[in-house]
């Protein structure tokens, strides 16, 4: 459907264009305020989720960093084998 509108609005042969004009004249849907609000919560919990597990993966590799180099120190001063 929104693709039909921007079709509409085309202005030029070669290359699709979308005026502010055009833009203005679209209806849009807006939930009420409550809604909005209960939609910008539970983005805010999402976001919260995923800087915890982003900074988890950080940690990890931060810890796989530091084994890999205690792998090549050992390694290099002949402790383990390779």
């Amino acid at each position: 459907m929104t693709s039909n509108l921007f079709k509409q609005n085309s202005v030029s042969g070669m290359q699709p264009v979308l005026l502010i004009g055009d833009i203005r004249k679209f209806q849009i849907v807006v939930p009420p305020i409550k809604e909005q609000k209960e939609i910008v919560e539970k983005l805010n919990q999402v976001d919260k989720e995923f800087d915890f597990l982003i900074g988890r993966q950080r940690a990890i590799v931060e810890l796989l960093n530091t084994f890999k180099k205690s792998c090549i120190a050992s390694a290099a001063t002949g402790k383990i084998k390779v």
